[in-house]
């Protein structure tokens, strides 16, 4: 067999004949064609699967006692909405909301299920209780001397059960007080003194203010009602506004912008007063700001 240069035979005139102007037009054309077609038949299937989800969703909202949610959703039917891009996005619309909503009805019910079982468990350890037998009652202080760690947790526990024999803290002793058990497993400490001073201050009859005790709390006593046991913050409205853009094209969002505004009225208000682990919280003056985000 003769040997043929390859750089001979690659420097050969092609025999195909350059395509005209006309003709790569024409190739670029039917590839936006079939581009178009399998776009077009991948949101088909989209579609589809978001048709059978929603399905899906309604019914396990009616199944668990939320009927009518697909009246509340339905705007327009999404038979009479012409535009392909459009319905497809309002359909996406839909099926994320219900995934919302079927998400916080199932965190309510494994709550209400949780709640349930710890109910019947604390009743089932109560009247054995009664009957002289404690041996469940034991178990149950063993798992939560196990499992529950928060100091906090353990103190509401133990007086729920009475008082059982559950230190404050893994490891500590029974006998051991609350300040005690908080500063040995390094959590914050409530202002016990500032807690005792302000309810000696409501016992007084109005002799003693909040103010008194705390000169910071002066200008915020307007929005507490300090008749209420315990104080609570005043009702209040505070309107906040956002509006946004987005650009989208072929079907892809490529950027958005939006500007939203706190506390308009710029109201000065407490959403939280002398709570006894988070103290004091106020509202926000008004605030202005802007987000602009690009979709790569």
């Amino acid at each position: 067999m003769a040997k043929v240069d390859k750089r001979r035979r690659n420097a050969r005139p092609s025999k195909y004949k350059p395509r005209s102007p006309d003709q790569l037009a024409r190739k670029r054309e039917l590839w936006a064609a079939r581009s178009s077609d399998r776009e077009r038949a991948k949101r088909t299937d989209e579609e589809a699967a978001l048709i059978e989800r929603l399905a899906e969703l309604e019914t396990a909202l009616r199944e668990a006692g939320q009927d009518g949610i697909h009246k509340q959703r339905h705007v327009t039917p999404l038979e009479d909405i012409e535009d392909d891009a459009k319905r497809f996005h309002v359909l996406k619309a839909r099926v994320e909301r219900l995934e919302a909503l079927w998400s916080i009805n199932k965190r309510r019910r494994e709550t209400r299920g949780k709640i349930i079982i710890g109910g019947a468990l604390l009743a089932e350890a109560g009247d054995a209780h009664f009957e002289g037998d404690d041996e469940l009652l034991a178990r149950l202080v063993d798992i939560l001397d196990r499992r529950v760690e928060r100091v906090r947790d353990r103190l509401t526990v133990r007086e729920l059960l009475g008082d059982v024999p559950l230190p404050l803290r893994p490891g500590g002793d029974v006998n051991e007080d609350a300040q005690s058990a908080l500063q040995a497993a390094g959590e914050p400490l409530p202002d016990f003194d500032l807690m005792a001073e302000s309810a000696l201050a409501q016992e007084a009859g109005g002799e003693l203010l909040p103010s008194e005790v705390d000169p910071d709390y002066a200008d915020l006593l307007p929005y507490v009602n300090l008749l209420s046991d315990p104080p609570r913050t005043k009702p209040r409205t505070i309107v906040d506004v956002v509006v946004g853009y987005e650009r989208i094209r072929n079907d892809r969002k490529l950027w958005d912008f939006n500007v939203q505004a706190s506390n308009i009225g710029n109201q000065t208000a407490l959403y939280n007063f002398q709570s006894a682990f988070v103290g004091t919280r106020v509202v926000q003056p008004r605030t202005v700001g802007a987000r602009l985000r690009f979709f790569f």
